[in-house]
């Protein structure tokens, strides 16, 4: 099991929630300021900000298990190089308290020249 942190297309809702339709909700969390997300389309892409002004960027917690996990691999294309899971640093509500356990987010390791800045995904 790993916790995973959604924030576009697979938030309840959103066209790609079924995926984690048998996986357990944990919360809703917001990022630390460390995180910007951009808009790619038809769906959002994560990255780690290159300077002290990052966003905070609202999603929410899965737990999900391996099979799903794997799934979410294919969704996102790990394989071919377009996402990356790496661990996110979260807060849980406006008290700032950070989440120590860990959880993870697929993160865009392609250019987003161009595209536009959000901090939360249209529709959310």
């Amino acid at each position: 099991m790993q916790n995973i942190f959604v924030y576009g297309t697979l938030k309840q809702g959103q066209q790609r929630a079924a995926t984690l339709a048998d996986q357990r909700f944990l919360y809703e969390a917001t990022t630390v300021s460390d995180y910007w997300m951009f808009d790619l389309g038809s769906y959002p892409g994560l990255k780690v900000a290159d300077v002290e002004s990052g966003d905070c960027i609202t999603g929410e917690v899965y737990e999900v298990d391996d099979q799903c996990r794997w799934r979410l691999d294919e969704i996102e294309c790990v394989d071919a190089g377009l996402y990356e899971l790496r661990e996110i640093r979260l807060k849980r509500d406006e008290s700032q308290q950070l989440i120590v356990k860990p959880v993870y987010a697929y993160f865009y390791l392609g250019s987003v020249d161009g595209c536009k800045r959000l901090r939360c995904w249209p529709g959310s």
